[in-house]
C-alpha cells in the first residue's frame, strides 16, 4: 500500500518518535508490518521464513532474532493496522462491484470474547476475571467488536476493550463508520428506544431482533397471532441527553414495524424494523433479512479457527491489540481480492 510510504502515516505509527526503524534494515517498518500481519507459528520460526523468503537463499542465515522483533514492536502504534484497514475499506467501495440488499449496504454489529496472554500490561489495561468451580483461575479478557458488511465479508471498523466494556458503548465507535442510507443488523443485546431515534436521525434503516421482554408493546405482539404490527413511540425524557445533538427528534415519535417469525426451534423471534412499507419490503423479504447477521459469527469463526486470532504473537497489552487490527486487515485483504 502506498501508505506505508506516507511520512504522516510512518509518524503516526512510531507515536511521533524519530529514529524508529532506522538502526536494522532487515526489521524496518514495512517488515515489520508484514510480519505481525501474516504471523502464524512460533515466533523465531515466522521470522527466519520470512526473511529467508524475501532473501531468496536455499539456507537459512538469523537474520533477526525474537527479542528484536519484540523490541521493535514496542514502537509500532496498533492504530497503524487501524488505518490500513480503513484504506483497504474505502478501496473496495470505491472500486468493487459490491453486493446491496434493495439497494443498501447492509451491516451488522456484534462482539466476541478473546482470551488474553497473562502479562502484568494485559492486566492493567484489561483486568482478570475469575473462572474455574471455585472461581479462583484468573483469566484476562477482552471483548471484539466488528461493524460488518454481510454480503461482502468486509470488517469496516474493528474495536477491542476490557470484557467488561459495554456493548452499546462499542457500537457507537462504530456507527461514527455507518453513512446515510445503510441498513443495520443488530442482535438483542443492543435495542433501546434512544438507539431508534438516533439512527432514526442518522436516516439509517435497521433491523434488530427483540427480547420479547424487553417491552410491553413486543411482549404483547409476541403472544398475539399477528405476524406483523406498526407501533409508534416517544422518547423518554431519562434519554433526551442521548440526542441532544438532535434536538428536533426530542418531541417527534419514530414509527416502526414489528415482524414475527417462528423459528425451527419451536421459538418465536421479534424483529422491530425501520422498513415500515409492507408493499415494498414483505414480510418474507425481512423474516430472511436478518438471518444474514450470522454471516458475521462466521467471520468471527474464521478470525479464531483459521486465522488464529487468539494465538497471539506478543504477551503484552500492545502486542495483542497489535494482532487483532492485523488479522481484521489480513480478513479485510482476502475479502477484497476476492473481487
Amino acid at each position: 500500500m502506498y501508505e506505508l510510504e506516507k511520512e504522516e502515516f510512518r509518524g503516526c505509527s512510531k507515536d511521533g518518535r524519530k529514529g524508529v526503524f532506522t538502526r536494522d534494515r532487515k526489521l524496518n517498518f514495512n517488515n515489520l508490518i508484514l510480519l505481525i500481519i501474516l504471523f502464524k507459528s512460533s515466533i523465531q520460526r515466522e521470522l527466519d521464513s520470512f526473511f529467508k523468503a524475501i532473501s531468496k537463499e536455499d539456507f537459512n542465515i538469523r537474520e533477526v532474532t525474537k527479542g528484536a522483533f519484540s523490541q521493535a514492536r514496542s514502537k509500532l502504534n496498533p492504530w497503524a493496522f487501524q488505518r490500513l484497514n480503513e484504506i483497504a475499506v474505502d478501496a473496495f467501495y470505491e472500486g468493487a462491484d459490491y453486493l446491496e440488499w434493495n439497494g443498501m449496504r447492509t451491516l451488522a454489529i456484534d462482539g466476541t470474547r478473546l482470551v488474553l496472554p497473562n502479562h502484568r500490561s494485559v492486566v492493567e489495561e484489561f483486568g482478570q476475571h475469575e473462572f474455574g468451580p471455585e472461581a479462583n483461575s484468573p483469566r484476562s479478557l477482552a471483548m471484539g467488536s466488528m461493524l460488518y458488511d454481510v454480503f461482502n465479508q468486509i470488517t469496516i471498523d474493528a474495536q477491542m476493550a476490557p470484557y467488561a466494556s459495554s456493548e452499546r458503548d462499542l457500537m457507537m465507535q462504530h456507527l461514527e463508520k455507518v453513512k446515510e442510507g445503510d441498513l443495520l443488523l443488530l442482535d438483542r443485546g443492543y435495542p433501546c428506544f434512544w438507539l431508534f431515534f438516533l439512527l432514526t436521525a442518522r436516516k439509517i434503516e435497521y433491523c434488530v431482533r427483540l427480547n420479547e421482554s424487553w417491552w410491553l408493546t413486543a411482549r404483547e405482539f409476541a403472544q398475539s397471532k399477528e405476524k406483523e404490527r406498526l407501533v409508534t413511540f416517544t422518547l423518554p425524557r431519562k434519554d433526551h441527553e442521548k440526542l441532544k445533538e438532535y434536538p428536533q427528534m426530542l418531541n417527534q415519535s419514530v414509527t416502526c414495524r414489528l415482524v414475527k417469525v417462528d423459528l425451527d426451534n419451536g421459538e418465536k423471534e421479534i424483529l422491530c424494523t425501520s422498513l415500515v412499507d409492507s408493499e415494498k419490503y414483505s414480510y418474507e423479504e425481512i423474516s430472511e433479512l436478518y438471518r444474514y447477521r450470522w454471516n458475521e459469527e462466521e467471520a468471527y469463526k474464521l478470525l479464531k479457527s483459521r486465522i488464529e486470532l487468539e494465538n497471539f504473537s506478543g504477551k503484552t497489552a500492545r502486542a495483542v491489540r497489535q494482532d487483532f487490527h492485523a488479522k481484521v486487515l489480513l480478513m479485510t485483504l482476502c475479502a477484497s481480492f476476492a473481487y
